[in-house]
């Protein structure tokens, strides 16, 4: 009996052995577990945390293009206030300068009408005598200038930019610049030939203080005014002042009036 209840004991102590291993192992299987919960609950977290982030990066960059689409609109709006301000400034001086040209292509057309007839074969002392306007025909000059604000103010504009396409800039800026030049350049040549008859009269012509004081009654300067030399001198003027001069007025008034009508027409668009 004692053997066997020896047995017994060691039994249930062998038996209560195995229920602490078991309880051990259980313990570490729940931690093993536990942290494989904790691993995957974190990286959850992570995800949905690098996919907040994401999101709101996305929103800022959104709000910052946003900010950039209004700031470049309100320019381009400022850009285009200012535009349409040079263009109003321009078409004011197309407008002032039409009217003067209209006024000199009036005197122009007199003066045609003068050369015409002291180019004539039939030319006599009897024609200056009639027509002592003739005497001054090649020794005045009507002058014109362009008005110059606006078309400053739009060179500028198109300067600063990097690139022009508007064809309304470009068509302004091209033939304001080319009439410009042809003005300019023409008048200068007729300043040169009035002042090179001058100083051939002055070095050549005794009887040049009678002209300019309005005594055209001398033989000697009667005779010079009807020679082929003076008709000579009185082509080369025509041609400048009625073949070139009136020529390039015509053509810019005539550009002059088609802008105008197209700047008036880009502001009625805005």
């Amino acid at each position: 009996m004692g053997g066997f209840q020896e047995a017994k004991v060691a039994n249930i102590r062998l038996g209560m052995g195995d229920l602490g291993n078991a309880k051990n192992n259980y313990i570490r299987w729940m931690k093993v577990l536990s942290k494989q919960r904790m691993g995957s609950i974190t990286g959850k977290r992570l995800r949905n945390y690098a996919l907040y982030a994401l999101g709101e990066i996305i929103l800022v960059v959104i709000g910052i293009l946003i900010a950039v689409s209004i700031n470049n609109w309100n320019e381009d709006s400022k850009q285009e206030e200012v535009l349409q301000g040079y263009l109003k400034a321009y078409k004011t001086d197309l407008e002032t300068d039409t009217l003067i040209v209209g006024r000199t292509l009036q005197m122009f057309d007199v003066k045609a009408e003068q050369f015409e007839l002291f180019l004539s074969d039939s030319v006599t002392a009897q024609t200056y005598q009639e027509h002592p306007e003739g005497f001054g025909l090649i020794l005045s000059y009507v002058p014109f200038e362009m008005q110059q604000k606006g078309f400053t103010l739009l060179s500028n504009y198109t300067n600063e930019k990097e690139e022009v396409t508007d064809s309304l800039l470009i068509d302004i800026i091209a033939n304001h610049s080319f009439h410009l030049d042809a003005i300019t350049s023409t008048q200068k040549m007729i300043k040169e030939d009035i002042r090179e008859t001058m100083n051939y009269f002055k070095n050549n012509e005794p009887w040049v203080a009678d002209l300019l004081q309005g005594d055209v009654s001398n033989p000697e300067m009667i005779a010079y005014f009807t020679s082929k030399q003076h008709k000579g001198r009185v082509a080369i003027h025509e041609m400048l002042v009625i073949g070139n001069m009136a020529a390039f007025l015509n053509s810019y008034k005539s550009k002059a009036i088609q802008t105008i009508a197209a700047i008036e027409e880009r502001l009625q668009e805005e």
